[in-house]
């Protein structure tokens, strides 16, 4: 018997592990990233988006509730349309409170948090997001130089070039290689 993907009826090789191809898992995957992204945007779920997530195992629908759920309770209260939209994958997924529990203690369990820019998961040491870049640590300032590299211009110099004996030095040698340039052309 051949197996096909579920989403394209391309053929699939003898030992997939997936009922997708590759193209549509990719494509199914992105696809779910968004809906978790509208998820906590707009805190609402259409029927096309779940749909979608019913193509998902029940235990990506536990992670993404236990996300959700997190990221509401870090943001304070849950509002109503915020407990609307959990009470719509519960009921939408046969969600039961010991499956969910579990999944929310798993995610905090993992110790990761995520970014509240992009809401990719993050370790609580970062001070950037490596996704987004978003800085998560308020108090965090980059080092003027990482070994290896070359220093920030304005870091090394900028006190420097904000004294005024030094802008008159500076001053001096660009009046010096001027002379030293028009001297050239007319010899």
């Amino acid at each position: 018997m051949v197996n096909k993907c579920k989403e394209c009826g391309q053929e699939l090789p003898e030992n997939a592990e997936s009922p997708y191809c590759e193209q549509c898992d990719e494509m199914l995957d992105k696809r779910f990233d968004k809906i978790e992204d509208d998820i906590l945007v707009y805190k609402d779920l259409t029927p096309e988006e779940i749909e979608i997530l019913k193509k998902f195992d029940k235990d990506s629908i536990l992670e993404l509730y236990a996300k959700t759920y997190l990221q509401f309770t870090k943001e304070g209260q849950i509002t109503d349309k915020e407990e609307k939209l959990l009470k719509k994958l519960r009921d939408n997924f046969s969600l039961g409170q010991k499956e969910i529990e579990s999944s929310i203690e798993f995610v905090q369990k993992l110790g990761k948090e995520f970014c509240p820019d992009c809401h990719e998961p993050i370790k609580d040491d970062y001070n950037l997001c490596p996704y987004c870049g978003y800085k998560l640590n308020q108090d965090f300032k980059p080092a003027a130089t990482v070994p290896g590299t070359s220093p920030n211009i304005q870091d090394a110099w900028g006190p420097m070039l904000k004294s005024p004996g030094c802008l008159i030095i500076l001053g001096l040698i660009l009046v010096a290689i001027i002379v030293y340039l028009i001297y050239q052309i007319l010899k």
